[in-house]
């Protein structure tokens, strides 16, 4: 079972979070050629679009229905979102992240030297 948890939370604006990545469609088309009996389940919030080609999707777990799953897993890939925290807070491994350039200019804190809006 491998677990993905495709996008991150829409911004204030309500645009969608450009840390979102939009390939995850024809990544899991090529997972599922390349492991035919793999399952995978989507995560994340209701709303949320449903990726085509997942088996299962479940949406607003609650944090001991996630650690449950994630700890009965094969693997899970994120975006850098709120499911890579949590999995780095309970030491789950076998996890990849998917991090893209983040502007400082939604993502920086005023407080901090954004060395790429300098």
């Amino acid at each position: 079972m491998i677990i993905i948890s495709p996008f991150a939370q829409k911004l204030r604006n309500g645009k969608e979070n450009p840390k979102n990545y939009p390939y995850w469609e024809q990544f899991i088309a090529l997972l599922k050629q390349a492991q035919p009996d793999a399952q995978v389940i989507q995560i994340g919030v209701k709303g949320e679009i449903e990726l085509k080609g997942v088996d299962v999707v479940m949406h607003n777990l609650t944090p001991e229905q996630l650690l449950k799953l994630v700890r009965t897993s094969t693997a899970w890939l994120s975006v850098d979102n709120f499911f890579q925290h949590f999995c780095a807070y309970y030491k789950i491994p076998n996890g990849f992240v998917i991090f893209g350039q983040s502007d400082p200019n939604i993502f920086g804190h005023p407080e901090n030297i954004n060395l790429i809006s300098s």
